[in-house]
């Protein structure tokens, strides 16, 4: 498969930081895959997540902004109690060709990279009885989260010498699409491909 794909490790997450983690990972993402020779514009702004002391960086872009709560809320809210592993995937696309022809012709999207998060949902985790046990679990999910925030900045850094990103207008963010593991039926085949014999 052409379509370069990350899928970071796995997160051990409880059910009240999920939300926060996966707006610190996608805006990590975001932001990282506009940067280039030149600072995007408008200038991005700097959150502080104060539930895991953790701070980064997103795109000033309330179009952005929004269809990331939209995705982020409608994954938390198919979250089942059985649920152990959950994934949400970041895909980028391009326009290509008209998929048809006549007045409601849509372009087709040519994806042209994958990144797929990885939680490990702690059901318990926020209800440990041992106050002691609730610190280390929040130190460590602080850890493991920069850790792939720095994954992230690495696969972005080596992919600047590749030739799968398009170009972009200064101050624009890259087309993309917020997929979850329960919607696979809507996937694209190269992403069904890259799971099934890529990610497995």
């Amino acid at each position: 498969m052409n379509c370069p794909s990350v899928s970071l490790d796995p997160l051990k997450v409880g059910e009240q930081h999920i939300k926060d983690v996966l707006r610190c990972l996608i805006h990590t993402i975001l932001f990282q895959r506009v940067l280039g020779p030149a600072v995007p514009t408008p200038m991005p702004l700097e959150v502080e997540c104060d539930m895991l002391e953790t701070t980064y960086c997103k795109l000033a872009d309330l179009a952005v902004d929004s269809q990331v709560e939209e995705c982020v809320d409608s994954f938390c809210r198919t979250l089942k109690r059985k649920d152990v592993r959950r994934s949400l995937i970041v895909a980028f696309y391009r326009t290509g060709k008209k998929a048809s022809t006549g007045w409601f012709a849509k372009p087709d999207k040519v994806f042209w990279e994958y990144w797929m998060i990885n939680l490990q949902v702690m059901h318990d985790a926020d209800n440990r009885e041992h106050p002691l046990a609730q610190v280390q679990f929040k130190e460590d999910l602080k850890k493991d989260l920069v850790d792939r925030m720095k994954t992230i900045i690495k696969q972005t850094d080596a992919a600047i010498e590749n030739n799968h990103v398009p170009p972009l207008k200064e101050g624009q963010c890259f087309p993309f699409e917020i997929q979850f593991d329960t919607q696979y039926q809507s996937w694209p085949s190269s992403l069904m491909e890259w799971v099934k014999y890529g990610n497995g």
